[in-house]
């Protein structure tokens, strides 16, 4: 194999690894949730774990919705910088095959 076909072979593979970790976190994310939200919703209740407390009741909330909130941001933002990264670097290849085109081009119009 030869050293350009290595190169896109492990940029490639990074690429497929960064997918998976994202995909991963993003399983985590709803098990938890689900587990998170089941057990303020239904297993509470059932145990009677409920304060008449307003400020912990509020406490609860805000846990509840504000650890969901900022775990769902840090999963978009991940999301954004993988899926968005690929595109960023085919379009720098793109980019990088057009200039090299257009001096290869000015260098034959030299030439004539």
């Amino acid at each position: 194999m030869e050293l350009q076909e290595y190169q896109r072979y492990e940029r490639a593979k990074k690429t497929v690894n960064r997918q998976k970790a994202f995909y991963r976190h993003l399983v985590v994310y709803v098990l938890v949730m689900i587990a998170l939200f089941v057990t303020r919703y239904y297993v509470f209740p059932k145990i009677g774990f409920y304060y008449e407390d307003q400020g912990f009741q509020d406490w609860l909330f805000w846990n509840t919705y504000g650890l969901a909130g900022v775990w769902l941001l840090a999963i978009a933002i991940q999301g954004i910088v993988v899926f968005k990264s690929r595109s960023v670097s085919q379009w720098e290849q793109r980019k990088i095959q057009e200039l090299l085109e257009k001096e290869e081009t000015t260098q034959q119009q030299k030439w004539k």
